[in-house]
């Protein structure tokens, strides 16, 4: 599961699962739109461990 937390309060999150992915071994994009962001942001993944997972980096996009 992916989200961004701000002040306490997840402002987005999303579940990814074996077949949000378009292929095994093929980097995934991934997007979560978010409002009302207060405070600093955090970003967080969380993984059950039951697949093998890497993650590169993240963008934060500001505007439309």
């Amino acid at each position: 599961m992916l989200d961004i937390n701000s002040d306490g309060k997840v402002l987005a999150s999303k579940t990814i699962t074996r077949s949000d992915f378009s292929a095994p071994g093929k980097w995934q994009t991934f997007s979560l739109d978010f409002k009302d962001a207060k405070q600093a942001l955090v970003f967080r993944t969380y993984w059950t461990g039951n697949a093998d997972i890497e993650m590169d980096r993240i963008t934060l996009r500001i505007g439309n």
